[in-house]
């Protein structure tokens, strides 16, 4: 390819994450080739320079990588089998699925349809961080691959690799995904009491929220090594599960008492319980890991 050729790339599934992906492509000066089962949603990126394909199959064929943005793995499969033989190609899966999946997924690309590559990525962003350039994705699968398409991929934002095994990448999809579904339970239900309780919520966070978050990284990082060490000792940190299903319960008495309902944190007080009449009472938090990985 010329240096004055622009670089080639086809996107594939333009709902929101796959528009604003599109549209940092072209905007980047990638010609950019897009295909949606609803064409309409192509119209503003064919009037910033995107060229719509009338077929999946003719918008994989048009560049040498893919990225495909659909629903489900099981329309990425549809597309890839009417798209059949595609040699020299590299697809990027950004779909959402499991490592189980997502390993079946990445087979049957390089042994039934001879594609060149395939990695899996997990974008860890929201479609407007995506437009900012400010988003993370995670990519696993060969690296030769990724270092081969890597300065290719920085539309994306901020590019990491993992592992050769492509099921690294929703594992770890999943396992942020987690700790952000427990900010957010969390968070909801101390805007519910906070507003209930006549305070303003906007204040609450700035000014509280923000800056105990913060002092959280030290603590992560020493809970994952008394996980990893199978230390669950809690004279260390001071945060034993029992102490920790006081305070549990407190919240549940302030929300009743506020008209406020705790559903969201109900599953955790099941976890805490569990964990103390398991006798785990004095150990530090990091323990619930050990219940939560022996079979119920």
């Amino acid at each position: 390819m010329s240096t004055s050729e622009p670089k080639s790339i086809s996107i594939l599934g333009l709902g929101q994450m796959g528009h604003a992906i599109a549209s940092n492509f072209v905007s980047q000066g990638f010609k950019t080739f897009v295909w949606n089962r609803t064409p309409s949603k192509a119209a503003d990126l064919v009037e910033q320079g995107a060229i719509q394909s009338p077929s999946s199959t003719e918008c994989i064929r048009s560049s040498p990588l893919s990225i495909l943005c659909v629903n489900t793995d099981d329309i990425v499969m549809d597309i890839l089998a009417a798209a059949g033989d595609i040699p020299g190609h590299t697809i990027v899966n950004i779909v959402n699925g499991s490592p189980q999946q997502v390993r079946k997924t990445a087979e049957k690309s390089i042994s039934q349809y001879m594609a060149a590559g395939y990695l899996h990525g997990s974008v860890m962003a929201s479609p407007g961080l995506v437009r900012s350039g400010g988003a993370m994705t995670i990519f696993a699968g060969s690296s030769e691959t990724f270092k081969k398409w890597e300065l290719t991929l920085q539309p994306l934002g901020v590019t990491l690799w993992l592992l050769d095994d492509v099921g690294a990448a929703p594992l770890y999809d999943c396992s942020l995904l987690s700790i952000l579904s427990g900010i957010f339970s969390g968070f909801m239900q101390a805007l519910a009491m906070i507003g209930a309780a006549g305070h303003s919520e906007t204040e609450f966070a700035r000014g509280f929220v923000v800056p105990l978050l913060g002092q959280m990284e030290e603590w992560l990082v020493r809970t994952a090594e008394e996980v990893q060490n199978k230390d669950y000792v809690a004279e260390k940190n001071g945060s034993p599960i029992a102490v920790q299903l006081d305070s549990t319960k407190h919240i549940f008495e302030t929300a009743k008492e506020l008209g406020v309902s705790s559903r969201l944190l109900q599953g955790f007080l099941d976890v805490v319980k569990e964990g103390v009449q398991r006798g785990q009472g004095r150990e530090e938090i990091s323990g619930l890991v050990r219940l939560l990985r022996e079979p119920k």
